[in-house]
Order: C-alpha cells, then sequence, then structure tokens
C-alpha cells in the first residue's frame, strides 16, 4: 500500500471514529421538540377592546391602547420604530407593537410573548426579533380581558417617544418625516370600529365584533334589498377578514368634505347599524337574490394576515 494510499485509510479510520462518537452524543442528548404555536382563528374573542385589537393589527396605522399587565401600564402600539417589538424607555414606560413582522398563527400568543419578556426587561432596552414559536403565557394571564383603558387613533407617530426624550431638529424631523406616510384617518363619531380612511380615495371600513358567518349572511340580505350603503355616492366594494372579525369596506363620494366625515358619517352608519342589527335577528333561510349577494361577498373577501 502506497503512503498516499495509508494516509486516505487513517483519515477514513478517524472519520468514522468521530461520525461514531457524534451518534452516540446524540443518542444521549435529550432532544428538543419546537414549541409548536396552534392556530387561533379569533385571538381575541372575549377582550372589552377586541374591535380595537384586530383594527390596531390589521387596519390602523397609527393608535395606541392603555393596558396594565400584572400591575404594570403598558401602552398597545401599532407599530414601533425599526420595526421592535417592545419598547422599554428609561423611565420603565413600555410600549409593546401589536403591528410586527414576527407572527405565528396566534395573534394572542405573539402578543402575550412580548409583554411577557417586556416585563422582564431593563429601562432603555428595546425588544426584536423574538421567534413566535416560542412557549409563553396565556393572553388572559397577563392583562384583564375586562379592564382596558384609553384607545386613541393618532395622525402621527409622536407616542414612539417618552417625557425623557429630547426634541432634538433630528427627531423632529423623522416625527415629521414619519407622518407624511401616513394614511389620514379618522373615527366616525358614535360608531366603534368605524374609520374613514382619505386614499386615492376616501374609504371607510367597519369592524363588526358578531359572528362572521352572522354578519355575512346580513350583509347580504342588506345587499340584496340595496341597503348595503353609508348615505348618497358611498359603494360598499367588499369587505377585510381579520382575526376572525369582518371588516365591510364602502368607498365614498369623491365630493365628501374630509375634515367633516367624522360626523358626517354618523347618521348614514347609524341607519345601517340599524339595518345590520334587524338583519341579524333574520333567522329565516336566505333567499335566492340574498345567496347570490352572499356569494358575491365572498368572491370579494380579503383575509389580513
Amino acid at each position: 500500500m502506497s503512503k498516499k494510499s495509508r494516509r486516505k485509510a487513517k483519515y477514513a479510520a478517524r472519520r468514522a471514529q468521530i461520525d461514531a462518537l457524534v451518534a452516540e452524543n446524540e443518542k444521549k442528548a435529550p432532544k428538543q421538540e419546537a414549541f409548536t404555536v396552534e392556530f387561533n382563528e379569533r385571538p381575541f374573542a372575549g377582550f372589552a377592546r377586541e374591535i380595537e385589537l384586530v383594527a390596531m393589527r390589521e387596519i390602523l396605522p397609527a393608535a395606541t391602547l392603555q393596558v396594565t399587565a400584572k400591575d404594570t401600564p403598558i401602552i398597545l402600539c401599532t407599530m414601533l420604530p425599526r420595526n421592535a417589538q417592545a419598547l422599554i424607555h428609561d423611565d420603565g414606560t413600555i410600549k409593546v407593537a401589536l403591528n410586527t413582522r414576527n407572527r405565528s398563527g396566534d395573534a394572542a400568543h405573539d402578543l402575550a410573548l412580548v409583554i411577557d419578556r417586556a416585563l422582564q426587561a431593563q429601562p432603555g432596552s428595546t425588544i426584536e426579533g423574538l421567534d413566535p414559536r416560542t412557549e409563553a403565557p396565556a393572553l388572559t394571564d397577563l392583562l384583564d380581558p375586562a379592564e382596558m383603558g384609553t384607545f386613541t387613533l393618532h395622525n402621527d407617530f409622536e407616542f414612539w417617544l417618552d417625557d425623557a426624550t429630547e426634541r432634538t431638529p433630528e427627531v423632529q424631523h423623522a416625527i415629521e418625516e414619519s407622518a407624511d406616510s401616513i394614511v389620514q384617518m379618522g373615527e366616525v363619531a358614535g360608531n366603534r370600529g368605524a374609520y374613514w380612511a382619505d386614499m386615492t380615495h376616501p374609504f371607510l371600513r367597519w369592524v363588526l365584533s358578531e359572528e362572521e358567518e352572522d354578519v355575512l349572511n346580513a350583509l347580504a340580505r342588506l345587499r340584496a334589498a340595496g341597503k348595503l350603503n353609508v348615505g348618497e355616492g358611498s359603494e360598499f366594494i367588499g369587505a377585510f377578514r381579520a382575526c376572525g372579525l369582518v371588516a365591510p369596506v364602502f368607498q365614498l363620494s369623491d365630493e365628501v368634505e374630509i375634515d367633516h366625515l367624522s360626523a358626517d358619517l354618523a347618521e348614514p352608519l347609524d341607519a345601517l347599524r340599524k339595518g345590520l342589527d334587524a338583519a341579524l335577528k333574520d333567522a329565516s333561510n336566505l333567499t335566492d337574490a340574498e345567496r347570490r349577494a352572499k356569494a358575491g361577498i365572498v368572491s370579494r373577501q380579503v383575509s389580513l394576515r
């Protein structure tokens, strides 16, 4: 056997020894099973602010909701700088984002995971990049579903800052620049979950808390009767489906005055709410026309994830 052949044989024998040791260690080491997050069709069901939580996660660009977790005040936010999952300011103020890139099939689990880590974090720290496939407490163990505080819709990201942040020209410029990217939105007076948006056209998105199938049937009855609108010049164009809730979308007339929309939409939306409530109570089978209307609504339903 040549020297080259002997070297190859020694290398192969050594490689076999190493492979055997690795295999033996793998047998001895306990296997770490990945944490499985089950899909949650309606993650915020039972929470007094379910509508707002869903809207903040999927529809609204800038909003906050005051909550308390284990006696600690927390500000839930639509999003945070650099897509952070949470900010813990120097004064201990905790802000947690609902709309982040790190998502599992259970929005309640994702939120609970970040809140739990934020409660353990040091002031001045940022939480980002948390793998949602990580075990966490139930959200109801951290937040009281019945006790949720003030919800606020914002026109800029000023809420990112704390009271101690120095308002330097650079900071102010960053806030103003971010505000320029926000779609102008507002709430319809007296109608929870109804948000108008000034985009290429003015739109209304209305997040409803009733069961999805019941809402679809009710919308179908109204559409078949020609009553699915929010005033003159408006048109029902489809619906979003988010976290188990349905949000019908209406395109409004281009003639509307944006500055007065919150008040101007109140009366027609009140009328639509009454019609919707009556349709929700109707337990009869859908007519042929209503079934066709429902099929059209379902075909134009967009799921937000």
